[in-house]
């Protein structure tokens, strides 16, 4: 049978922990036992494609930068080179490579498809109008939840419905690797009875990670025992350790960094929960249900096409400090409707959201795109 060679083509890959990153691995691994033949063309070179990336062949374009004479002649190469290895696809991902891209790979012959997955809030007004010059290039976007393709008639293009398919993210099982021999209580010193609320994102400032704080200080009134568990990096850090010292809670606040093990630390949560204040479709909430979790989440973005109030978890207004913290004491006091949530939240993410689907749903797309 004929083999299809896919471009995908990314900013930079910084590794399969960051939710992008992780969906293409997922992508990358079921498209080459389906007559695909998938390359990885980034932008910028990263410590995790010199040394951890290994899932089929990369190339390291070296764009620093999107206006140079230099980046123009880069993109001429690029069509070169698909157009050269009979590459019939290119599968776009992130702002830098939606803008520069999609021309080239037109030029080269293939047809093209962009990833959206925020509801573009990081997007600047310049980089809005170069989104929307290109989408003439564009054979089809993938969008992976209602909430991002509602905001590509707004914020980030003006792409017709016929054009956007939604796609969701997939997970079916939680990364375990890591600090195997060791549980997260005993790793922390947290004592075997106490309660732990987790939280996985990186600390940036839309995640609203001093939400959590203020309204974990209000749940450790009723629990004195509760400890809360923050997985991720970022800029905002050292403020919130900063501000997690103010309010006395450096004894039962863990900053936990970038883990690979999220499975492990997950299976000793009793509630997780996310604060952000927009959303395209989390992979954190997902693997939450996957877990078997209860969350409490924001209703932000595609949360809500992934949390059923009242069902698999509560959803509450961003912001709303105090509301977050009701639903998340009112979890750690029921302990039979954080179990239940968290049987029907697996159920629900196991058939909603399998990577199985995923991908299937993928070539669906390209082979629609292929062969008409």
């Amino acid at each position: 049978m004929l083999t299809h060679k896919i471009a995908f083509i990314i900013d930079e890959y910084l590794g399969p922990i960051a939710g992008t990153e992780k969906q293409i691995q997922y992508l990358i691994s079921g498209l080459r036992n389906h007559n695909f033949q998938p390359e990885l063309f980034v932008l910028r070179d990263s410590s995790y494609i010199q040394n951890g990336f290994n899932l089929c062949p990369v190339h390291v374009l070296n764009i620093p930068k999107l206006m140079s004479i230099d980046t123009v002649l880069k993109g001429f190469r690029l069509a070169s080179m698909l157009r050269n290895n009979s590459f019939k696809l290119s599968h776009i991902f992130f702002p830098d490579a939606s803008i520069f891209a999609p021309l080239f790979c037109k030029m080269a012959g293939t047809k093209v498809v962009v990833s959206r997955r925020d509801q573009g809030f990081l997007y600047s007004s310049k980089q809005v109008r170069l989104v929307k010059a290109v989408d003439r290039f564009i054979d089809s976007i993938v969008a992976n939840s209602e909430a991002v393709r509602e905001s590509l008639r707004g914020n980030i293009g003006s792409s017709p419905c016929q054009k956007t398919v939604i796609i969701y993210n997939g997970c079916d099982h939680m990364d375990s690797c890591g600090k195997k021999n060791i549980s997260l209580k005993n790793e922390l010193t947290i004592p075997s009875n106490s309660p732990v609320i987790g939280m996985v994102a990186n600390f940036n400032p839309w995640k609203r990670h001093l939400d959590a704080l203020q309204a974990f200080a209000l749940v450790k009134q009723n629990h004195v025992d509760v400890h809360l568990v923050l997985v991720g990096d970022g800029c905002e850090r050292r403020k919130l350790e900063e501000v997690t010292q103010f309010l006395r809670l450096e004894q039962s606040v863990h900053f936990l960094g970038q883990r690979q093990d999220i499975g492990n630390i997950l299976k000793e949560c009793s509630v997780c929960i996310l604060c952000s204040e927009t959303e395209g479709l989390s992979n954190a909430l997902i693997e939450y249900m996957i877990a078997g979790k209860p969350v409490v989440a924001t209703d932000v973005g595609g949360n809500k096409e992934v949390v059923i109030d009242g069902v698999t978890g509560f959803l509450v207004a961003p912001g709303k400090i105090e509301l977050l913290a009701q639903r998340i004491s009112e979890l750690l006091h029921n302990e039979n409707l954080a179990r239940k949530m968290g049987v029907e939240g697996k159920r629900v993410a196991q058939e909603k959201f399998s990577t199985t689907k995923m991908v299937e749903k993928h070539i669906s797309l390209y082979k629609r795109l292929l062969y008409g």
